[in-house]
């Protein structure tokens, strides 16, 4: 119903029209719901079961699958950064998987696009690299280096196993080439410095042992 004219002091409003604000019982139950196996649980489940068929199983079928659920599901609930995953895994890496070079760096560079456009670095990153690999298996040097280089770009705050995926799709553009030479020097380099920072972190921690050893006896 509409609503007419304007509250003056005294107005009265019936009971029957007016609502009452959610209990913290139904609010927490509400939430439970979408995170114990709800909404959220469901999409875990979902990109789970797309990065499982891909990297584990190899089975582009049952990823492409569970990647379309999970990303009307998430786009549905408005969920964008699940919905950048299964498009990573359910889209690119499934076509991958299925041989279909060209369609899989079309789902690449658009969900490269759109975790640039959503601030989202790591499917970014995981997007480019797996575009790396498509394009180098599909001749176009260049250009996969150019997104392998990107892709290092995207992961440089992501740790090193993120950084380490991006040297080693730079290393297979080289390889497409057959520059085994220049392919080993960028993994190597980016490896022997890792075990730099290491070695040197090692060296320059104090464990419990030495100090219980060695700080009595100065």
């Amino acid at each position: 119903e509409a609503p007419e004219g304007r509250l003056k002091p005294g107005s009265e409003i019936p009971l029957v029209h007016t609502g009452r604000y959610p209990t913290t019982e139904e609010v927490l139950s509400s939430l439970g719901l979408v995170v114990n196996k709800g909404n959220l649980g469901a999409l875990q489940d979902i990109t789970d079961e797309a990065y499982a068929a891909v990297a584990g199983a190899g089975d582009p079928v049952t990823a492409r699958a569970a990647g379309a659920e999970g990303l009307a599901f998430a786009e549905q609930i408005g969920e964008g950064y699940v919905a950048r995953a299964c498009r990573c895994w359910g889209h690119g890496g499934a076509s991958l998987l299925a041989g279909d070079l060209v369609q899989a760096t079309r789902e690449c560079a658009s969900t490269a696009a759109d975790s640039a456009d959503g601030r989202d670095p790591l499917h970014q990153a995981q997007a480019l690299i797996t575009g790396a690999h498509v394009l180098a298996r599909r001749g176009d040097t260049d250009a996969a280096r150019h997104s392998a280089k990107s892709a290092l770009a995207a992961a440089a705050n992501l740790g090193d196993m993120w950084i380490g995926q991006a040297h080693a799709a730079m290393a297979v553009t080289y390889l497409a080439d057959g520059e085994v030479d220049a392919a080993g020097e960028g993994v190597s380099g980016y490896f022997a410095n890792i075990k730099r920072e290491e070695f040197f972190t090692y060296h320059g921690t104090v464990t419990p042992w030495e100090i219980d050893s060695y700080l009595t006896a100065f």
